[in-house]
């Protein structure tokens, strides 16, 4: 209702209060924020029009950056968005995760123990009380995933295919029948010799337990399997022992398969048919470092229970992406909360890092994979420098020795060692590399950071405000050379163009605001830089002019009609005004109306048409 339509202090209270409840617990229990999507990589690699591979029974961790919090995960296929988050198996790759503070995020997406390749998402931000969108899509060179129909015996195959990346992750192939003993996959590159089968070998590694209709995998360091983005490569399947043949799933040429490559026979003649393979690739801005190349968990091995655990490993990039790692608690307990922390050159080196709070996701073993990630640049890394993953349990179930990390086993890393903590101090395990997933990223261009990233200032009407500041910093690589613009004649920035290395720049916002009426006034101070990542970043701002509080018809004076108004509320010292319909006439804040009061109406008390002192009381 319009304020001057008030309902009378005696009448229609039971239903104003009954409103005005309602509304206060909305604003005491906002709605809660959250994401949802599917994670997947494309069946054909360039055509989304032949659908998705869904990547159910994957897991998701959410990573805050704030450590108060707890970062959820997810196995994927357990929850959908019905509106809200709602638990369902729907084998694919749905996620829904629900009740989160508005804020900034970071996910990771993996499963060791499947063939996919971890992705990691960077700048996830939830807004307070909705919902966002979110399909994460793996990095892949090439991908046709079909299994309706297959070649014929083979002691090997081709398929060629483009890069778009600096490397690769790791290969799946899918074959019919003829199992073979093993497998061999390669890497090849091209070489200008128009028969692949002459092309050189980049890397080769053995799948030694393949098996027909399944998933077969192989695994890479990102260093390993190098490669140049636009160049031509294949892989290369042979079959080791048992039948000695291979025959992989196809599917026939036509309009809508892949573009850049085919199949090609033992005796090197081309087919009109793509084989069944994923090409996994560093495309999305990071590369693997560590990981465990060979199938299966690894070992728990006696006398590792521990309440923290830790793995050194030796930077290539330059920053931190993310972490993974497969341990159990005391009991088959496997849903333990890890905290995180990085730290320089060991384990009594300076945390570089926030420090991070995540939960673990279930494995029907009794076994938990445990991940966090970061945003770009969160955790800063000299290339060839030696960093440890830090990696504990936070309050551990009564009687628990905390938790066993599964160790590497048939698989080593040459960067790094494992780290035992003993309840007093480290020590080393240099033969026992924990069984981890760690990704870096690779040197990003300069990127926008604006703190604070939105403004809200209130005034009554004829007042002013004081100028305020708010920080340009670069946290990208480079230099970061911007300007600064605003679209309100009230607002001015100062200065309006500088460059950040990395340390915060100091900008002056200053308002003009004595002439605007009651209202609300949005303005955009846009950093605009060339060559910046998330250029242009805006920084909102919103001036609320208000009337007084003292003028309750909302006329812009206080005159006989406002004090009419407080009479007719007024209930006495310590006499509590209970009706909602009088909540505005309790200024001075407690739950009267008394002299206190009249008090504040007096000192904003202007006549008709006469604008208040702007200082007369308090800003609300």
């Amino acid at each position: 209702m319009r304020r001057s339509e008030r309902i009378s202090p005696a009448t229609g209270t039971s239903s104003i209060l009954t409103v005005i409840g309602l509304l206060l617990a909305a604003q005491s229990a906002p709605a809660a924020g959250g994401v949802h999507g599917h994670a997947r990589f494309e069946k054909v690699k360039g055509n989304p029009v032949l659908g998705y591979q869904e990547l159910y029974e994957t897991n998701l961790f959410l990573s805050p950056a704030d450590d108060s919090l707890v970062g959820p995960s997810r196995r994927l296929g357990t929850t959908v968005y019905n509106g809200g988050c709602q638990t369902v198996t729907t084998h694919d790759g749905a996620f829904c995760i629900d009740s989160l503070p508005a804020a900034g995020y970071s996910i990771l997406v993996n499963q060791p123990l499947f063939y996919v390749a971890p992705r990691v998402v960077p700048y996830v931000v939830v807004p307070e009380g909705a919902f966002i969108e979110l399909n994460i899509d793996l990095g892949i060179d090439y991908s046709t995933y079909f299994k309706s129909d297959w070649t014929g015996p083979e002691n090997r195959w081709y398929q060629t295919f483009v890069a778009t990346g600096t490397g690769i992750r790791g290969v799946e192939f899918s074959y019919a029948g003829n199992s073979p003993a093993s497998v061999s996959v390669a890497l090849m590159r091209d070489n200008g010799d128009p028969d692949v089968r002459n092309w050189p070998v980049v890397v080769e590694r053995v799948d030694p337990d393949v098996g027909a209709v399944t998933d077969n995998w192989v695994r890479f360091r990102s260093q390993e399997a190098p490669t140049d983005a636009g160049q031509t490569y294949a892989i290369r399947l042979t079959a080791n022992g048992g039948s000695g043949v291979i025959q992989p799933y196809k599917r026939n040429k036509d309009p809508n398969s892949y573009v850049g490559g085919r199949a090609y026979n033992s005796a090197g003649t081309p087919q009109n048919f793509d084989i069944n393979l994923v090409v996994f690739s560093d495309n999305d801005g990071t590369v693997v470092t560590m990981n465990k190349r060979t199938q299966g968990l690894g070992q728990l091995l006696e006398g590792n229970f521990s309440v923290k655990w830790g793995q050194t490993f030796t930077a290539t990039q330059a920053s931190l992406a993310a972490v993974d790692v497969w341990a159990s608690g005391a009991n088959h307990i496997w849903d333990l909360t890890f905290t995180w922390r990085i730290r320089e050159g060991g384990p009594g080196g300076p945390q570089i890092s926030p420090t991070k709070k995540t939960a673990a996701a279930y494995q029907s073993f009794g076994s938990g994979l445990h991940g966090v990630s970061y945003d770009p640049n969160e955790v800063r890394l000299t290339a060839g420098q030696t960093y440890f993953v830090e990696f504990e349990t936070v309050n551990p179930p009564m009687g628990s020795q905390g938790f066993n990390p599964y160790i590497m086993d048939t698989d080593s890393y040459d960067g790094g060692t494992g780290w035992f903590w003993n309840g007093a101090e480290w020590i080393q395990r240099p033969t026992q590399d924990v069984s981890m997933t760690i990704l870096e990223y690779r040197p990003i261009g300069p990127r926008i950071q604006l703190n604070p990233t939105a403004i809200v200032r209130k005034l009554h009407r004829g007042g002013s405000l004081p100028p305020e500041n708010f920080t340009v910093t670069n946290i990208g690589n480079d230099l970061l050379v911007y300007t600064i613009a605003d679209d309100a004649a009230w607002l001015e920035v100062d200065p309006t163009a500088g460059d950040s290395a990395g340390e915060p720049d100091l900008i002056t916002l200053t308002y003009d605001v004595a002439s605007l009426g009651v209202g609300t006034y949005p303005a955009t101070v846009t950093v605009t830089a060339p060559g910046a990542t998330n250029s242009p970043t805006g920084l909102a701002v919103q001036v609320m002019v208000q009337t007084v509080p003292p003028d309750f018809d909302r006329d812009e004076d206080v005159d006989i009609r406002d004090f009419g108004f407080l009479q007719a509320c007024y209930s006495g010292q310590g006499i509590p005004q209970n009706d909602a319909a009088c909540a505005d006439a309790r200024l001075d804040g407690d739950g009267d109306v008394d002299p206190d009061d009249l008090q504040i109406f007096l000192r904003c008390f202007s006549g008709p048409n006469v604008l208040p002192a702007h200082d007369c009381a308090p800003v609300r």
